[in-house]
């Protein structure tokens, strides 16, 4: 006699052979749930600056988040590029990401004919981790109080207004080369090896002006004059300081901010999954508050964000560099 099974029992035998069927899924070819091992972030610069530490504070969140190490990998060399490059011919499964760079997906493919990496077509942007300003400050015996008085003296005073920067072709440099193409200044660049030394040249009055992201303690002690912040808007550490943007100089913006990017051909629901877990370690208490003692802030935010801040960049730099004269092999 052919045994009848009844209904309630068919459907709990097909639902016990689903479960079996996902438990030796993995053991038929059906990828791991991503991360299945450590994850290395690139940072393009030498330990112990500020995009290191931005990297180290991520990395400490991300790693039980994740269940699995998140090594910090620095690689400095070539202005960033040497990093930047290795990442881009990672493989493309999120186990290598790069700590990015204003420098690396901005101004230097403007700045080096010869690049290891083209910064569109190499990488996919997940996520953008902070921002940062410069501040435009002077001398308190050079006579001006805001942009439109230190552009006008400039031109007064020709070969008296020498402003300086961290070094050729860094940011500092070119917001000097954007104000003088924008307006016609009459500023001369003096590079000096670093930010400290450069700060230093301004109160010893080798130099009247300076762009710099730490002179607010400078200011609040009275050794200089701050006369504009060159961010879209104004600065939260600083509301009293008005923009460029506010004195005239529209889309007068130069920021040092800090993102992650994957290898082109990482798998969207990898950079979706980075992206989320990211965003929600930017917004602990804790990390912003370690985050606020390096002169940055935190922004978060999509995929799609960084990939228009990108483009941004990318279109901004080509004229002023063109401007300053200042190109690298």
């Amino acid at each position: 006699m052919k045994r009848v099974v009844p209904p309630c029992l068919s459907r709990r035998r097909a639902a016990l052979g689903g479960l079996a069927a996902l438990a030796l899924g993995p053991a038929f070819g059906q990828a791991p749930a991503w991360p299945a091992r450590p994850v290395r972030l690139v940072v393009p610069y030498a330990a112990g600056g500020p995009t290191d530490a931005v990297a180290r504070v991520l990395s400490s969140r991300l790693a039980p988040m994740w269940g699995q190490g998140v090594v910090v990998e620095n690689k400095p060399g070539a202005n960033a590029n040497l990093g930047a490059g290795e990442v881009a011919r990672a493989a493309p499964d999120g186990y290598t990401l790069l700590v990015g760079t204003g420098s690396t997906h901005g101004i230097n493919p403007a700045i080096y004919p010869k690049l290891p990496f083209d910064p569109v077509k190499d990488f996919v942007p997940v996520v953008q981790l902070t921002d940062s300003v410069l501040y435009i400050a002077v001398q308190p015996a050079l006579p001006v109080k805001d942009l439109r008085e230190l552009v006008a003296y400039s031109k007064a005073n020709p070969g008296k207004v020498n402003y300086a920067s961290v070094g050729i072709g860094s940011p500092h440099h070119l917001a000097g080369e954007m104000l003088k193409l924008r307006t016609g200044a009459d500023i001369t660049h003096v590079p000096y090896k670093g930010s400290g030394p450069a700060r230093q040249g301004l109160l010893a009055g080798e130099v009247q002006l300076l762009f710099d992201s730490a002179v607010l303690p400078l200011a609040q002690a009275g050794q200089v004059r701050v006369l504009a912040v060159t961010s879209a808007r104004r600065w939260p550490a600083s509301p009293q300081v008005p923009t460029a943007i506010e004195q005239g100089l529209p889309d007068f913006v130069v920021s040092g901010w800090y993102a992650l990017f994957a290898p082109a051909g990482t798998p969207a629901a990898v950079v979706q999954k980075v992206n989320a877990d990211v965003n929600k370690v930017l917004a602990e208490p804790e990390v912003q508050e370690r985050v606020k003692a390096l002169s940055v802030v935190i922004q978060g935010g999509s995929a799609k964000d960084l990939e228009n801040l990108v483009a941004q960049e990318l279109a901004r730099w080509p004229a002023v560099v063109k401007a300053s004269g200042a190109k690298f092999e």
